[in-house]
């Protein structure tokens, strides 16, 4: 099933004027495997109704390839390192998705196209945003990105966010050349709205993706809790709120960089990405995940780590003995 929603445009006929965001919700039915049940559905959204129906059905893929992988009850699945081109193994728990405080993951690393080098690209900016975002959240460690010089496509969507009444602000963290941007949303009351984490080699793609997944998390939560009211815990949007005011406080007086003083790059090669990370990330395994669909093609792959944290970092589920903590902000458990 196919859901499909737009914002309101009202008796205006000139383009420039109107926000034409696109909203998808793909629907694939529930998956279970023993006491879990994985997700049954994707969000994705845009200005161009063929590139949000295609980011949202290859998202379907990637969940539904994961759960496949932990029904088929195989133990290990054939992989390569791309840090040491060495082949190896990914065990079942490294392959879906896994609750374990040691070994957390979802769909984090995961990625569907047709292209071969852009499928590897990608799955590898995923696991970095995330690591990112620990960094970040965490942290403190992040920039307050100023976008001094910004392209058509982003300022539309800041036309977008505006129209909202919904107020940006941009936080940037660097891996090598993959640019993490974190994009918080805040209505013009101050009361936190959503967030989106993108990372990518080009800032100017970062920054916007950020943007769109902000406003798809947004419309997403909000709408289902206006469906069902008891959606999400009492307390959910209050806890959410001071969260992110704790965050915006702390962060403060984080240095402001402009965004035309990054790095732009567009169409690294992946010896290139690789070489640019960190020595102590030496393990970045990627294996090819069961076929989602009726084709051989597109593909789908996932990227997992050891060093890395596999997950959104989230609270309840870090394991501070991993590379990434180790290596640069050195959390405690009581500081969490």
């Amino acid at each position: 099933m196919l859901l499909s929603l737009s914002d309101g445009n009202f008796n205006i006929p000139n383009s420039q004027y109107r926000s034409q965001f696109l909203y998808h919700y793909c629907y694939f039915g529930n998956f279970r495997y023993r006491s879990l049940i994985g997700p049954n559905g994707s969000n994705s959204g845009g200005f161009s109704r063929h590139n949000s129906l295609i980011k949202g059905y290859s998202e379907s893929l990637e969940r539904i390839a994961l759960m496949e992988t932990m029904i088929s009850k195989k133990k290990s699945f054939p992989a390569i390192n791309v840090r040491t081109l060495q082949t190896d193994i990914m065990s079942d728990y490294e392959m879906g998705y896994c609750i374990s405080n040691t070994n957390f993951s979802d769909t984090t690393g995961t990625a569907s196209s047709l292209d071969s080098a852009q499928l590897i690209n990608k799955s590898i900016f995923e696991l970095i945003e995330k690591n990112a975002l620990f960094v970040m959240w965490y942290g403190n460690k992040g920039v307050h990105l100023s976008l001094d010089k910004t392209n058509s496509n982003i300022q539309r969507l800041l036309r977008t966010v505006k129209a909202k009444s919904l107020v940006p602000q941009y936080f940037a963290y660097s891996f090598g050349l993959i640019h993490t941007v974190l994009c918080l949303l805040e209505r013009s009351n101050g009361v936190f709205f959503s967030s989106g984490v993108s990372g990518n080699t080009n800032l100017e793609r970062a920054i916007f993706d950020s943007t769109q997944e902000a406003l798809v998390l947004g419309w997403s939560d909000h709408t289902r809790s206006t469906i069902k009211e008891d959606f999400f815990p009492k307390g959910f949007y209050e806890e959410n709120d001071k969260i992110y005011h704790l965050f915006k406080h702390t962060n403060a007086k984080n240095q402001i960089v402009k965004m035309s003083s990054l790095e732009n790059k567009d169409d690294v090669k992946i010896k290139d990405l690789l070489s640019s990370l960190p020595t102590w990330i030496s393990d970045i395994r990627i294996s090819v995940l069961p076929h989602a669909s009726f084709s051989d093609r597109p593909v789908t792959i996932m990227a997992y780590s050891r060093n890395l944290f596999n997950g959104l970092p989230n609270k309840d589920s870090i394991n501070l003995a991993r590379s990434i903590n180790q290596k640069t902000i050195h959390l405690t458990y009581s500081q969490l």
